[in-house]
């Protein structure tokens, strides 16, 4: 961004990964999948699957259907086997 921002995206950018930051379909790479606490705009707190991702300065929140398919590619649910909490 050169000079001021245009956009509130410019102006507040996302710490979170999201579809319409990706132009077209693209091949990551995980490199850490961890187990965080979130707070929701409620105020709540709740547990998540973050992961990170090779060459991406955002990381990805990932909703219940998206850690399904991450096990079902590693072929496990185990936390130890998808890497849960280590980088």
């Amino acid at each position: 961004m050169n000079g001021k921002p245009r956009t509130l995206t410019e102006l507040y950018p996302s710490l979170w990964l999201k579809a319409l930051d990706l132009e077209r379909p693209v091949t990551v790479r995980i490199t850490a999948a961890e187990v965080e606490e979130l707070r929701l705009p409620s105020g709540e707190k709740h547990l998540a699957v973050v992961l990170s991702f090779e060459k991406a300065t955002k990381r990805l929140a990932a909703n219940k259907t998206q850690c399904k398919a991450l096990a079902e590619i590693v072929g496990s649910e185990r936390c130890s086997r998808i890497g849960w909490g280590r980088g």
